[in-house]
């Protein structure tokens, strides 16, 4: 879960401290935009090759939503 956490905090240009399960990406991260959801996507697919489709993406709330697509992967 640390490099997921690292990776999504990356991303999102957050300290990792700032990352729950809990944590709404969309809402609560003051610079979301489009292409840090793009970003997302495609580090699912390189890092855990979860190819998620816009859909299933949108349906993503939280940090949470985002782990269990991943199937809680090895660190």
């Amino acid at each position: 879960m640390n490099r997921f956490y690292a990776l999504l905090a990356e991303i999102l240009e957050v300290d990792e401290s700032e990352l729950s399960l809990t944590t709404d990406f969309r809402t609560d991260i003051p610079d979301w935009d489009s292409m840090r959801g793009f970003s997302i996507l495609c580090m699912l697919d390189d890092e855990y090759d979860v190819n998620m489709g816009v859909p299933e993406f949108l349906a993503c709330e939280t940090v949470g939503d985002l782990y269990k697509a991943v199937g809680s992967p090895a660190e």
